[in-house]
């Protein structure tokens, strides 16, 4: 079905527009042809649809595919695609995939499936994994039980396993199974740390370590030779070994005690060029650098990282602490004697001092245990050493310039508090370490924005790109004579710097660098500034942006292939073009959502997902030769025997005179001679989903597909707000977008339904207190009192402060409540409840670390006061969003009973009519029967 539709879809691309002068609306019609044999979802039977998780992988020589597929009875699938037979191939609970670079085997681990898991885990045992090997000619499989991980050589003749530490084991080291491929014969080797292949994978590089640690080293297998060389050896510990890419230089930090200092001290080993027989090795040990700091050290978990070019290894620094030397005989008296003193003392108290004038929160100081470290280059052609940051401000890396960017925030540290960041901007050399101011007062950066070889710096400032020259200082304005918008203007938070659409990157050369604005990709000269539009989609309100193919190519480059996408703002029509020596091959267009593109290294083969809106995700494959897409995979094949409905994209436009849009989804069974109940669903800008697919789940508790199986109309309306008057904004566009729909003629505007969750959750909870166009509302984690929840920490965002949220983030307040009292009480549900006619159900989990669930109960509590229609729904140990499966469905079941009685007439379930005592509630869970 998906096929032909998307046949239709390449070549015929019908449009459908119904416009007037005189309504508020317009709609684009995809339409499913009604079949009275077609089945309604049937709510007992969700338990076989299935959706593809993660991203696909497609082998180098493009012949196959694999993804995974699980479904809503939590039972996942590896399918395996033969791409030149049509073949296919299952692994029940298989994941992690990888494909041999010669194109021979399959690599992949087993779990249990997610139910042993779970009693596994109620148990606390260990959840045990197998590594499974797949020749991909003879079509046959061998397993090797306790693993933990697994990894190709570059030639993939080898594969080396990880097998697991063993339950109740103090060991930090795990063994190695080396497998020849060709010989099926294995290499084990034990006490490994660590381990690691180079890039092109013929070299394998691990640490030993044992009790003693006379035993502890640096090994290298080769493949090629299949032999094995210590590369070092001592009595210390290795850690953060890793390979430059593209090469065959290696990079450990080796420890070993430092009697001076409480902790190790740990030296840089690098050796170059492992792969020939004349290789080179270096080592920065610390101690012997004359200029290294003698009150800091290299730390572990470093992260070390190469420059693009190889003659620099950046890294961490930070603070040490002396050993405590031995007490002499007053010094201990003295200690004896103070004790001695403090036990006639009051006790101490159990105290924290929070000041005003604290930059950061108590709460946030405790989360932060330590500084962070400092980062530093070590030269190692000139085996030179320079210190890059100090604690003044934060370095942006980048590996492939010899000038960065520092940022300092410190003297706007009161601004930053709520929510107004803005920056002293550094250029920092890394040969010399000196530090330039190039910008004060900067509200933006761009990161990792410097130029190949660190001549020219792009960054922001008043919405506009500029292009800075470290050399002659010279800044120029790149984007303000230019008719288009490169930052997102139509954004409502009230920020002094709007975001940008995307710096893209530079070109190798640093010629030229590539951006978005709004509709366009654009292409800057670096010489003179000059910008040129590459697409053209402003003409026709469609979105192009640039795709690179392989994620790991540090560098733009127009010449080698990309791919475009495309995607009208209007339609929501979305589709890829393949783009090779400036000739564009359409892949995918029309109306679907697409996603997932993926390529094979060594072929012209592309992959992709398809989906929409009444149609599952499938992988399409593109073969060089051709540019039609051949449907390979096909989840939910049975989705065919079911009713689909229809979709709408409304259009219409606010009480400010914005054109907003909604998507609109028919109920399954949908009659044009009577009118049908809605549920208006609400958050921001969700329209731009309109084609993506929903799987039918009795997890997923705000369910499209389960909505319009059950007879309702699903909208999802596009909410803009006014900064200072969140709520009241969203009520008056939800009074315009739900009228465009029922001046239609399809819903019956006395059964209109609200539900949303989170900011959307506070909007329904607002919304009842401020209109009667809905019948009932259902909301989940949201806020009820802007006022109570202005002055809280936030567990869930570091403890900090939630007025920068409130002020400049989701609430768009602009300013504290003491500023604004009526603003802050005309938008909040608390002092509005009064005014409240509809039935409110609420949810909250009593661990929500998002919002504070004691925003559900002052709801509840004013609820109560004023004798208002609500119900509160509290989940145990549950936090912002239900986490198990029994919660979740449970939610689900209610709210749908919530709207079968208000909105469909149902009769009203015992919960929701009556008030039930804690104790009955109880029993009546444990029977099953709290209905």
């Amino acid at each position: 079905m998906k096929l032909s539709k998307l046949v239709v879809v390449l070549f015929v691309l019908p449009i459908i527009f119904l416009f007037s002068t005189f309504t508020l609306f317009a709609f684009q019609v995809a339409s499913v042809a009604k079949d009275n044999s077609l089945k309604t979802l049937d709510l007992n039977d969700l338990d076989k649809w299935e959706g593809i998780s993660g991203s696909g992988v497609i082998s180098n020589d493009g012949k196959w595919l694999i993804y995974s597929v699980s479904n809503n009875d939590r039972k996942s699938e590896g399918r395996l695609h033969n791409l030149t037979n049509d073949k296919v191939k299952t692994m029940e609970e298989a994941g992690v995939f990888r494909f041999s670079n010669d194109n021979k085997w399959l690599g992949f681990m087993v779990a249990p499936d997610r139910k042993t898991q779970d009693k596994l885990r109620e148990e606390k045992k260990p959840i045990v994994r197998k590594f499974g090997l797949l020749n991909l000619a003879t079509d046959e499989t061998v397993y090797i039980n306790d693993a933990d991980y697994f990894d190709f050589s570059g030639d993939g003749k080898f594969v080396v396993i990880k097998k697991p530490i063993p339950e109740k084991s103090e060991a930090k080291t795990v063994n190695i199974i080396i497998r020849d491929l060709t010989k099926n014969k294995d290499r084990v080797f034990g006490n490994v740390k660590d381990f690691a292949w180079s890039e092109n994978g013929m070299l394998l590089a691990f640490t030993t370590e044992t009790t003693d640690k006379i035993g502890n080293s640096v090994m290298l297998f080769d493949s090629r030779t299949q032999t094995t060389q210590i590369l070092d050896t001592k009595e210390a510990a290795y850690s953060d070994l890793g390979w430059r890419r593209k090469s065959e230089d290696l990079v450990v930090l080796r420890s070993t005690e430092d009697k001076a200092f409480s902790e190790d001290n740990r030296e840089i080993l690098v050796w170059r060029g492992l792969a020939n027989a004349n290789a080179v090795s270096q080592s920065f040990n610390p101690t012997n650098v004359t200029n290294f700091p003698k009150d800091l050290k290299i730390p572990e978990k470093n992260f070390l990282r190469w420059s693009l070019d190889g003659k620099s290894l950046f890294f961490s620094i930070d603070e040490r602490k002396k050993q405590e030397g031995k007490k002499d005989e007053k010094a201990s008296k003295d200690e004896k004697e103070s004790k001695e003193k403090d036990k006639k003392l009051p006790e101490i108290p159990g105290l924290e001092i929070w000041n005003a004038g604290d930059v950061e929160t108590i709460p946030e100081q405790k989360l932060k245990t330590r500084k962070d470290p400092y980062t530093s280059v070590w030269h190692t052609e000139s085996n030179k050493f320079v210190r890059l940051e100090d604690g003044s401000a934060t370095l942006s890396f980048q590996n492939n310039s010899p000038i960065l960017v520092a940022t300092n925030d410190k003297p706007y540290d009161f601004d930053k508090m709520f929510g107004r960041p803005s920056y002293d901007v550094y250029s920092v050399d890394t040969n010399s370490g000196v530090k330039k101011k190039i910008l004060t007062d900067n509200p933006a950066n761009l990161f990792n924005s410097v130029s190949p070889g660190g001549k020219y710096f792009v960054y922001l400032r008043d919405n506009n790109y500029h292009l800075y020259d470290f050399a002659t200082a010279k800044d120029i304005n790149l984007t303000k004579n230019i008719d288009d918008s490169f930052v997102d203007l139509d954004d409502d938070h009230p920020v002094r710097q709007k975001n940008p659409y995307s710096f893209v990157g530079w070109d190798e050369k640093a010629t030229y660098f590539i951006v978005h604005s709004k509709f366009d990709i654009w292409k800057f000269d670096a010489a003179n500034g000059k910008g040129t539009r590459v697409s053209n989609g402003k003409a026709t309100n469609t979105q192009y942006r640039f795709e690179r193919i392989d994620f790991r190519q540090p560098h733009i480059d127009l010449n080698l292939p990309y791919l475009l996408r495309r995607f009208e703002t209007e339609t929501k029509k979305m589709g890829y073009s393949y783009v090779e020596n400036g000739k564009t091959r359409e892949l995918t267009w029309g109306e679907s959502a697409t996603s997932g593109t993926i390529k094979a290294k060594n072929a012209e083969t592309i992959a992709l997902k398809i989906e929409s809106y009444n149609d599952s995700p499938d992988y399409f494959v593109l073969p060089a030769a051709s540019s039609m897409p051949k449907q390979v995979s096909k989840i939910n094949p049975f989705e065919k025997d079911y009713k689909l409905g229809k979709a709408e994209v409304v259009q219409f436009t606010n009480a400010k005179g914005q054109k907003l849009q909604g998507s609109l989804y028919y109920p399954d069974d949908y009659d044009p001679a009577k009118k049908h109940p809605m549920i208006t669903y609400i958050y921001e800008l969700l329209s731009d989903g309109f084609y993506r697919y929903t799987t039918p789940s009795n997890t997923n508790y705000y369910n499209r597909r389960v909505f319009t199986s059950q007879g309702y109309f699903f909208f999802m309306p596009d909410i803009v707000f006014e900064p200072g008057d969140p709520g009241v904004s969203s009520v008056k566009t939800l009074e315009i977008a739900v009228k465009a729909v029922v001046d239609k003629g399809l819903v019956d505007e006395k059964r209109v339904g609200l539900v949303g969750h989170s900011w959307g959750g506070y909007q329904a909870a607002y919304a009842v207190t401020r209109t009667n166009i809905f019948a009932a509302s259902v909301a989940g984690a949201g806020i009820s009192n802007l006022l109570t929840m202005y002055g809280t920490l936030t567990p869930a965002f570091g403890s900090t402060f939630e007025s920068k949220h409130f002020e400049v983030g989701q609430e768009r307040m602009i300013v504290p409540p003491w500023k604004d009292i009526e603003g802050y009480l005309r938008n909040s549900a608390i002092p509005n409840i009064s005014k409240m006619q509809t039935p409110l159900l609420m949810e909250a989990g009593d661990a929500d670390k998002n919002v504070n669930w004691g925003q559900a109960l002052e709801m509840y509590n004013a609820a109560r006061r004023e004798k208002k229609p609500m119900v509160l729904l509290v989940y145990a140990n549950e936090g912002h969003g239900l986490r198990e499966p029994k919660n979740q469905i449970d939610y689900q079941k209610r709210i749908l009973e919530w709207f079968g009685h208000y909105l469909k007439n149902e009769p009203a379930k015992k919960w929701i009519k009556d008030n039930i005592p804690y104790s009955d509630q109880q029993k009546l869970l444990k029977d099953r029967e709290l209905e």
